[in-house]
């Protein structure tokens, strides 16, 4: 499985992969994190600052 990060606001992030792809995805929220799959890559989007 590939690991893909974003370090952007996760709204935004969230926004651009699904209107990127023209689909909704399933998202997993966490503390500061929201991830998704597409095949085998895991998608995964945090907005922390450190």
């Amino acid at each position: 499985m590939k690991l893909v990060m974003l370090n952007i606001p996760k709204e935004r992030g969230k926004e651009i992969i699904e209107e990127y792809y023209g689909k909704s995805f399933s998202w997993k929220e966490s503390e500061n994190s929201i991830s998704t799959y597409l095949h085998s890559t895991k998608i995964e989007i945090t907005d922390d600052e450190e």
